[in-house]
Formats: structure tokens, sequence, C-alpha cells
């Protein structure tokens, strides 16, 4: 009997003491995050292994490990080559790559020592409705922000918001982005005459739409968008004859004073959900290249 059961078991015990051996080598990792930056950056080490983008990495880990001890080395491999892709594309590093590229030629850039512009837009996307009905900035809320301190400190006597939702892709009761961002904007303390709509369901349209306003008008406009997307956004409005002046806002890289920590070094190491998510965000904007949009 023991020796027809034993097939089974085998595979069991092999996975168990691969996960096993796996889950050593994450308590080893969070030792040894304790050991350069202490025990707060041991929590949020073993927080990071626990939340889903690092539990995902270390289960496929684990699956590897098993598949090589049962001698699976073909499933071994393919299974091997997608950890890697999902580790690269989870990677704080990786994003971070891929913004320095985007962002670099706008960090010497501060729209707030700009000379007075007759107008500023402010592309859709930074605002969105909260579970209680609030419009609120989400994580492209700076161009908001860098909007009303334009207008407070002078540098524009109007704000122009664009963005009209894609009806196929939003709720019966959604507002347009552009509402939104004028109601944002009035909270601000922007007055409500200072504001105008333009419409607009993609960057494309807003750039067509804006080109039809201002390829005879000579007022010196600003173009408020995130810094990651200035570039498409500014290719397009070229090719509709409007040449704004580019406003950066919302940069996804934060000033970096000095050289990190290990102990930051170490917890960049680890998937994670917001780096992928990064990730995404900016290669959208190289694709939109390749599509020559």
């Amino acid at each position: 009997m023991a020796s027809e059961q034993s097939p089974v078991r085998s595979p069991v015990r092999i996975l168990l003491t691969s996960a096993l051996w796996t889950g050593l080598l994450a308590i080893g990792f969070t030792g040894l995050a304790w050991g350069v930056g202490g025990r707060s950056a041991a929590e949020k080490t073993a927080t990071a292994l626990i939340l889903p983008a690092g539990f995902t990495a270390w289960l496929m880990t684990s699956a590897v490990v098993c598949l090589m001890r049962l001698r699976q080395r073909g499933a071994a491999f393919l299974l091997f080559v997608v950890l890697t892709v999902y580790y690269v594309l989870s990677s704080p590093y990786t994003g971070t790559f891929l913004g320095q590229q985007l962002e670099a030629q706008w960090i010497s850039s501060d729209p707030l020592e700009e000379e007075h512009f007759g107008a500023v837009v402010v592309l859709g996307g930074g605002v969105s409705a909260g579970g209680n009905g609030r419009s609120q900035g989400n994580s492209a809320g700076d161009r908001l922000i860098l909007a009303a301190q334009m207008y407070h400190a002078g540098l524009t006597d109007q704000i122009i918001c664009t963005g009209r939702r894609i009806e196929s892709l939003s709720h019966g009761g959604d507002r347009h982005p552009a509402d939104r961002a004028q109601e944002l904007l009035e909270k601000l303390g922007v007055p409500k005459n200072v504001i105008k709509m333009s419409g607009g369901r993609t960057t494309a349209e807003e750039m067509a739409d804006l080109g039809q306003q201002f390829d005879a008008d000579n007022s010196r406009v600003g173009l408020i968008t995130s810094a990651w997307h200035m570039n498409r956004a500014l290719r397009l409005a070229h090719r509709c004859d409007f040449r704004p002046v580019p406003l950066p806002a919302g940069f996804v890289l934060e000033e970096a004073k000095g050289e990190p920590t290990m102990a930051l070094r170490f917890h960049a190491l680890i998937p994670s959900a917001d780096a992928m998510h990064m990730t995404s965000m900016l290669l959208k904007e190289y694709l939109a290249q390749l599509a020559g949009r």
C-alpha cells in the first residue's frame, strides 16, 4: 500500500519543501533588511513580500524550484521566463528608467517662473469621482493644482479644461472630466468665469479641438499635463498647428537628494503593484509613439 501511495505523496512533498525553502529565503531577505535598515525597514520589506505582487513572485519562484526538482525542466524554463517578465514589469527600477526617459527634458522646467499666459489649458484626467460623489484629484491631480497656482500667481487670466467621457466605457451617470475639473478648480479658489470648457475624449481629439480654437490666435497659451505625458501631447498638438508652451506637472519621479540607502535598495528589489501600474502607464506612452500617435 505504501509503495502505491509514494508516487502521489512525493510530488506533494516536493512542492511543500520547495515552498518552505523559498519561504526561508524570503525570511532571510527580511532579516537582511533589518540588518541594513533596522526594524522599520524589515517590517516594510515583510509587508511588501506578503502583498499580492510580492506573494505572486514568491509563488512562481516556488513553482520553478518544484518543477526543477521534479525534473520538468521544460516547464520550469517556461515558468522562469514568465517570472522574469513579471519581475521586470513590476520592478520599481523599470518604472524609474522609463520615467527618466520621458521626463528628462522637463526636469529643469518650473511653470511658476513663466511669463503671463493669455490662457492655460489643463488636459483632462486629473480628477475622478470619489465613493461619496465628491470630485477629487487622482494620480494626475497635480495638473489642477498647478493650474490653480498659476491663476492665483497672476500668470493667466483663463483656464481651459478639456475632456469628455467615452460613453461606451462610462457609467450612465458619469460626468465629463472637464466638468469635474471645473468643480475642483472652483473649490481651489478659481472663479467660475475664468474657467472655460473644451471637448475631446482622447488626447488626439482634445488637441484637434484646441487647434481649431488657437490656430489663428496669437495669444500665448500654456499646456498643463503630466510630465510623462507631455511629449505625446505636444506631438499631437503640433500636428493640429497648435503650439502651446509646455507646463509639466505631476512628475512620476521624485527629486533624489544623495544616494539611496542600502535599505531602500533592498526594498526596491521586491515586486510592487504600484511599480507595475507605473510601468503600464509609461509603456502606454511608448506604444503611442510606435503607433504614430
